[in-house]
């Protein structure tokens, strides 16, 4: 369900009203803050229940928009549990314990502040938490501009730096594929501080990295182009029974050490990737028949797609969503270019994924 305009929320609250029993989920563009308080105000009146996030574009009926909201009704015997602040640890810990009372559950949505630093820690004890018998989507929420802002909102406010759950007792099925692929040999990340790979290999990570892409682009680094050329150009994390994981190097600091959307253990294995844009289409196209050869006829398909991926195909994120189209029956389709990708790895474990499309469905 698509708003595009002050019109449309009229028309939707008359349609939500006829099931006030669910919860809806609302993915707003970033640019589109206005329409999305005023359509939450008039949520709020209607007595729903709400929860979401910002996100620098959405995406409605397979078509990327950067400006609207879109809402899709979540059946959940649950109410949405909101941590405002993960840099609080103890009271994360205690939060969580909540959800241990929760028998039946089959799937965890959530969705993460995407510039958090204390994202991995909240992955991890809502994993320890919950454990691999449920199935996780989600992604991270904020601002193309990368500067901190309120990304999070249920009935209560917004929230910035924290997270959101909703735990359903229906099972989604997931697909997570990315397309891109080695053109290094495996390295060694020496050095890590959070976010910021230091050494690779020993070396100054911006030195080798250099050396990896230098033949491949005639660009000369810079911390004013970084994200421009390296977008081309992420990280993967080597997995011993998985596919590598990818993490998008944004930031080149003065330090010459490089700051990715979500961590880098240190002492892992990683190499340099790239990727032509057909590959990214394949790869679109097999998350999409992954979900939906488990639920051949979803009520809802949720798409969580990276969004310096979507920079990076340009125009041709059309062709990359309407591949995932191809194999679907008519049903609500809503989802958001993220700032991270959150959903269950091929052994059930939960992973915070970069330049990755995952395709969420649900009966």
């Amino acid at each position: 369900m698509y708003i595009k305009n002050k019109n449309d929320i009229k028309n939707t609250i008359q349609q939500l009203q006829q099931d006030k029993s669910k919860h809806y989920l609302v993915l707003s563009a970033e640019k589109s803050d206005k329409l999305l308080n005023e359509c939450l105000e008039a949520m709020n009146k209607a007595g729903l229940s709400y929860f979401g996030g910002s996100f620098p574009s959405i995406i409605s009926e397979y078509q990327v928009h950067e400006e609207g909201l879109v809402i899709a009704a979540i059946e959940s015997s649950w109410s949405p549990l909101i941590i405002e602040d993960l840099s609080k640890t103890n009271q994360v810990i205690k939060k969580l314990g909540q959800l241990k009372n929760i028998k039946n559950g089959q799937s965890c949505l959530t969705f993460v502040d995407g510039l958090s630093h204390q994202t991995p820690f909240f992955l991890n004890q809502l994993y320890s938490h919950l454990g691999p018998n449920y199935r996780y989507l989600g992604g991270g929420a904020g601002s193309l501009s990368l500067k901190p802002t309120p990304c999070l909102f249920d009935n209560q406010g917004f929230y910035s730096n924290g997270a959101i759950i909703l735990l359903t007792d229906k099972k989604w099925s997931i697909g997570v594929q990315h397309g891109w692929e080695p053109i290094s040999e495996p390295m060694v990340a020496t050095e890590v501080q959070g976010n910021n790979i230091k050494k690779i290999n020993w070396r100054p990570a911006i030195e080798v990295y250099k050396e990896v892409i230098g033949e491949l682009t005639s660009d000369q680094l810079t911390i004013e182009n970084f994200f421009n050329v390296a977008k081309s150009f992420p990280f993967g994390i080597l997995k011993e029974s998985d596919d590598c994981v990818v993490r998008d190097p944004i930031i080149l600091n003065e330090d010459g050490s490089i700051t990715c959307v979500g961590s880098i253990p240190k002492g892992s294995s990683i190499q340099v990737l790239t990727a032509k844009s057909e590959q990214l289409l394949n790869a679109a196209e097999k998350a999409a028949n992954e979900a939906l050869e488990e639920t051949s006829e979803p009520q809802i398909s949720l798409i969580i797609d990276c969004i310096s991926r979507g920079i990076f195909l340009g125009d041709e994120i059309t062709n990359e969503l309407g591949v995932a189209n191809k194999s679907n029956p008519p049903h609500n389709s809503i989802g958001a270019l993220t700032l991270g990708e959150i959903a269950s790895s091929k052994n059930g474990l939960l992973e915070l994924y970069n330049k990755t499309f995952v395709y969420g469905a649900v009966a």
